[in-house]
């Protein structure tokens, strides 16, 4: 009666794996789909229209999603006119709209592209002026996770 004791062994690994994974919102998405709002639609649509409504001035907002290992991950992309010159102001109330309205992702790439010079924006000086507390920002990617947005939206 030497075999149920690795069976037993097996299954408690299994079910503790499964318990530590189902913490995890990239296990959750694989399970269940894509995070949701209460209304059904889905957060990196909703995200991503806060974000244009957020910014007036933008040409476009593009949201798409990834795992990266356990994380999931969301890339928000605004498309900045080349015309109009991107403050401090326009990089706040873009990343207080992700922080208001994102849930289920582990964090977000925040980034401006501008189409006329074909190259993402340094976000480094601009997001160290608007949220000098806060170091999320990396050459052309403020990656935002929910203790970012604790210092966002205070």
């Amino acid at each position: 009666m030497t075999r149920p004791r690795p069976l037993v062994t097996g299954l408690g690994a299994a079910l503790a794996l499964t318990l530590v994974l189902g913490g995890c919102n990239a296990m959750r998405d694989q399970v269940g789909g894509p995070p949701r709002d209460e209304d059904g639609v889905a957060i990196t649509r909703v995200v991503r229209d806060a974000v244009a409504e957020a910014l007036p001035d933008a040409e476009d907002t593009t949201a798409t999603t990834r795992l990266d290992g356990f994380a999931n991950t969301m890339m928000l992309t605004v498309t900045w006119p080349d015309e109009v010159e991107l403050d401090v102001a326009a990089v706040q109330d873009g990343a207080r709209a992700i922080c208001e309205h994102v849930e289920g992702y582990d964090y977000v790439e925040y980034g401006f592209y501008l189409p006329g010079a074909e190259h993402r924006v340094d976000l480094t000086d601009l997001w160290a002026q608007a949220f000098p507390d806060n170091d999320a920002a990396r050459d052309s990617v403020a990656s935002i996770s929910e203790t970012d947005c604790a210092v966002i939206l205070a």
